[in-house]
């Protein structure tokens, strides 16, 4: 590419801990690619993370796009399916997440948490989806940097701090109560789930790339196609004018990545090489430069170079070598028996989110839960108002585009399950007669404030927070996972 061309990546998700921006900067891109790049999480991957037969981690191969004119604008699809893969990390202990409840929570748990983290270092897992403002938290750390200008290095060793904000820290006593319902005549409705054709051919894509199988060859006797890397000069004219940042050459993109705004991929394909199209777009509004935000676009585009990732076939040379297995057949069997295995799974894990969420939504709880969770959407509210304020310069409404109440409700619902699932979960453990044995309570405190926060002992703790909140932590840990897993055991998902 010419000398002047940059590109900008993400550098991960948000971090308690407001650290300043991560620029990354690749020398060689024009400045028609300052954008933000999207860093897409995998939605109901077909294969968890679970090693399967291949011996390799199942999951999405994607790494961060690099560049592009990327549209900022998030659908309402896309909203609810960010909303819905919120994780909570190694910060909360024992997440409960309202989209599989895969671990049980509590507030005073997550409240003192992060009481320990502020102004602290921590070490995090990297295995949580994010909700929408995560997902483009992460891109505001893309930041744009004129060409030539010097860059830092990316610190990788602080990628592990970007993370969602941790909960509101100031200790409150709601006096939530709540009436639990029928706990015990719950339905668990698990789908029949089955391993297709198209299962087994994208499993064994993934197979072919991990191991480095794959290559890219180029195409001469036909037009981009999706899925095709192509190469491409550019030149789009804003305002009848053409302008640095909307013009490059030799830019290199993948047609269906979504890098670019909307209509920019899709208008290459069918275009073939040394043919030229007019793309009649508009960019975004709001957009990583302002100068183009809403403003219609006519790019100008030439193909240079079209290829296609070639994957090899399977041969029993080919699986014996890379495998444990010594056939195709062989291990085309083990890889079928995996990934139903992990379709079902991932079957019970929806049918015991449906059946939860049906038990919460049965439960009443006094007007004091509302209140619990306006102030826990205030703290996300204040939260990433200031996070993009800090990356990006604007508040987080703005950013996102979003109305005051799909950005507040977007807000809420990661916060209202937060809220209630653990004190459901407790109810549970209180109405089936739970009372934590002193083992029970000394193991658990010890697991939180020595094993996962690393106080060295009771005298350390307590100079950090009062015996009485230790204790109620420590007891409504105990409940709300006693009650969690007593909900596993009765829908017949452990022993």
């Amino acid at each position: 590419m010419e000398e002047n061309n940059q590109t900008f990546e993400n550098s991960g998700n948000i971090n308690i801990e407001e650290t300043p921006a991560e620029e990354v900067v690749t020398s060689e891109r024009t400045p028609a690619e300052e954008v933000l790049a999207s860093e897409e999480t995998p939605v109901e991957e077909v294969v968890t993370d679970d090693v399967n037969s291949s011996g390799e981690v199942a999951g999405n191969d994607e790494t961060p796009a690099e560049e592009g004119f990327y549209n900022v604008e998030f659908s309402e699809e896309e909203i609810e399916r960010a909303a819905e893969q919120q994780k909570s990390r190694k910060k909360i202990s024992a997440a409960i997440v309202a989209s599989i409840a895969l671990f049980a929570v509590i507030t005073v748990v997550i409240v003192l948490i992060a009481i320990l983290k502020v102004g602290d270092e921590s070490e995090h897992d990297h295995d949580h989806g994010t909700d929408v403002l995560s997902e483009l938290a992460s891109q505001a750390e893309a930041v744009p940097v004129n060409p030539g200008e010097e860059t830092p290095e990316h610190d990788h060793d602080h990628e592990e701090d970007l993370e969602t904000p941790a909960e509101p820290f100031d200790y409150t006593d709601y006096g939530v109560e709540v009436t639990i319902g029928d706990y015990k005549g719950l339905i668990l409705d698990v789908a029949e789930v089955r391993v297709t054709d198209e299962d087994l051919t994208n499993f064994e894509k993934t197979f072919l790339e991990n191991r480095g199988l794959t290559e890219f060859r180029e195409v001469t006797d036909r037009p981009a196609a999706l899925n095709d890397t192509v190469v491409i000069d550019f030149d789009g004219v804003v305002d009848g004018e053409h302008h640095p940042k909307t013009t490059g050459t030799d830019l290199e993109i993948t047609l269906g990545s979504h890098r670019m705004i909307d209509g920019f991929e899709d208008g290459i394909i069918g275009v073939g090489i040394g043919e030229s199209k007019v793309l009649n777009l508009v960019f975004p509004d709001p957009y990583t430069d302002p100068d183009f935000a809403g403003k219609p676009v006519d790019f100008t585009i030439t193909v240079k170079k079209i290829s296609e990732k070639y994957y090899p076939e399977l041969t029993d040379e080919l699986i014996s070598e890379n495998t444990e297995y010594k056939t195709v057949t062989e291990y085309r069997d083990a890889t079928k028996k995996d990934l139903l295995a992990s379709k079902e799974s991932e079957a019970k894990q929806i049918a015991f989110q449906e059946a939860v969420e049906s038990l919460v939504l049965s439960s009443s709880f006094n007007d004091n839960v509302e209140a619990e969770i306006n102030d826990r959407v205030s703290y996300y509210r204040s939260y990433y108002d200031n996070y993009f304020m800090q990356y990006t310069g604007v508040d987080a409404l703005t950013y996102t585009g979003l109305s005051e109440e799909d950005f507040t409700n977007s807000l809420r619902l990661r916060a209202e399950p937060e809220v209630k699932y653990p004190y459901v979960y407790q109810a549970i453990a209180k109405a089936e007669g739970y009372s934590p044995t002193p083992e029970e309570r000394s193991q658990k405190f010890d697991e939180i404030f020595y094993d996962m926060y690393g106080f060295e002992n009771e005298e350390a703790v307590y100079k950090s927070f009062t015996k009485k909140m230790c204790d109620v932590t420590v007891e409504n840990e105990l409940l709300t996972s006693y009650g969690y897993n007593w909900l596993l055991k009765d829908l017949g998902l452990s022993e």
